[in-house]
């Protein structure tokens, strides 16, 4: 299992969807976020204005994770190409429902 976590403008929503229906991940946890990064400053904060952002994580099996980071790796038609989606992907020991558990490999015990 993989825990996915993809960031990403919120200009750049309709292309993430897509990447996620191409992939079929269909579960998934969704967050607005103010993204930072170093840059000119200017206007009323005195750095770079923060950036509209969106954070997507989900777990996935070893297999769709890795077609998730192909597919976002093959992506164009970002909004601003300073600022591409990014997923980062991060092995998960173990993930436990409260209902059952579910061991790496998939299975149910």
């Amino acid at each position: 299992m993989k825990l996915a976590i993809l960031m990403y403008l919120d200009d750049d929503q309709d292309c993430v969807d897509r990447l996620l229906k191409e992939v079929k991940v269909e579960s998934f946890s969704r967050l607005s976020v103010e993204g930072h990064r170093p840059g000119p400053a200017g206007g009323w904060y005195g750095d770079s204005a923060p950036y509209q952002s969106g954070m997507l994580i989900s777990v996935l099996p070893d297999d769709h994770a890795s077609r998730l980071v192909d597919a976002v790796a093959g992506c164009t038609g970002v909004q601003d190409p300073q600022h591409p989606i990014r997923v980062a992907v991060v092995d998960v020991e173990q993930f436990v429902c409260c209902e059952r558990n579910i061991r790496n490999e998939g299975e149910e015990s």
